[in-house]
């Protein structure tokens, strides 16, 4: 018996020489396990060839790519909370670097001493903003301080359209690229 490579795969192949051919011929009139792959072969072609091919459902292309967009926004939140979390442990990490430092460094009454000064300039801050306002609206008359505070809301409103202008256009390229 002669051993079955390459006549084997070329039973497969459809783009065979001459010389190829006439030897897979010759092989195949002395070996019975070959000639019965080869009509098992031809039958699969046929039946493949014979069959139809199979037709999706109504609504198939839409229903997936609806899937396809409602699974990429899973991803993007999942994604969104990943980067969340971990800025959040690396913002952890660091405080907990600096009050550890702080706690070896600082005696406990010295750092209550720093809170209390730093609560102390906080409220310092924001009393002298309260006065520089309270000074504002004692010197220029009702109608300019109105207008001063309506420019400041419509600049705020700019700034917030602007920037929800920017998101919808940024969810607006990632549906795109979906």
């Amino acid at each position: 018996m002669k051993p079955h490579q390459p006549y084997e795969a070329w039973i497969f192949e459809e783009d065979l020489s001459q010389e190829e051919q006439h030897r897979l011929m010759e092989h195949l009139s002395q070996c019975e396990a070959c000639r019965s792959l080869r009509e098992k072969w031809l039958g699969t072609q046929t039946e493949l060839q014979e069959r139809a091919m199979a037709v999706p459902r109504a609504g198939f292309t839409q229903r997936w790519k609806t899937s396809l967009v409602v699974r990429k926004q899973r991803e993007q939140k999942k994604q969104a909370w990943r980067v969340f979390w971990i800025f959040s442990g690396v913002a952890s990490g660091v405080m907990a670097g600096v009050f550890t430092y702080f706690l070896t460094r600082i005696s406990l009454a010295g750092l209550l001493e720093l809170s209390v000064e730093m609560i102390h300039q906080v409220l310092g801050v924001t009393s002298s903003i309260g006065g520089v306002l309270s000074a504002w609206t004692r010197l220029y008359p009702f109608p300019l301080t109105l207008f001063m505070v309506l420019l400041f809301l419509l600049s705020l409103l700019g700034l917030i359209a602007l920037w929800l202008f920017a998101l919808s256009r940024t969810f607006q390229e990632g549906k795109e690229r979906a």
